[in-house]
């Protein structure tokens, strides 16, 4: 996970199916509880497995996936249209009215570069990055 799949997907490829959950999901159903104790911890186990399985899919699913085109057009649209808005206000004095719209523009243009960075939340230099999980790898094997 963090060695190999991390850095593929902030490249932007989605990582194949991994062995070690292939394997440790064969082991986990091939399990046969004898008790009643064993019973309740193996269908607890195989819930949060199942839960980690689905969100470890959406998670690559995301890799791929983003903000469809014509939402991105809409938001263009928009940027465009509030721009130019605002030369019809016509204030008296032609500096405040560059002034206005700079600003203006500035505000989407930090808009669109914060959706552009989000549309891709595991991909990229402003990604999420893996320390979690190697922090949490870390205490689990006293490092």
């Amino acid at each position: 996970m963090i060695d190999d799949e991390w850095p593929a997907q902030q490249r932007g490829i989605v990582p194949s199916t991994n062995d070690q959950i292939s394997r440790f999901q064969t082991a986990l159903y091939a399990f046969n509880p004898k008790s009643e104790g064993e019973k309740l911890i193996h269908e607890s186990t195989i819930g949060e497995f199942n839960k980690l399985v689905e969100l470890r899919n959406q998670r690559l699913h995301t890799v791929t996936q983003g903000i469809p085109s014509s939402l991105w057009a809409i938001i263009l649209i928009g940027a465009v249209l509030t721009i130019v808005s605002t030369y019809f206000l016509q204030l008296e004095r032609v500096r405040a009215q560059l002034t206005m719209t700079s600003f203006i523009s500035v505000l989407i243009a930090i808009v669109i570069f914060i959706t552009a960075v989000m549309d891709h939340p595991f991909r990229g230099g402003f990604s999420v990055g893996s320390e979690a999980f190697q922090t949490t790898y870390d205490r689990m094997t006293g490092h």
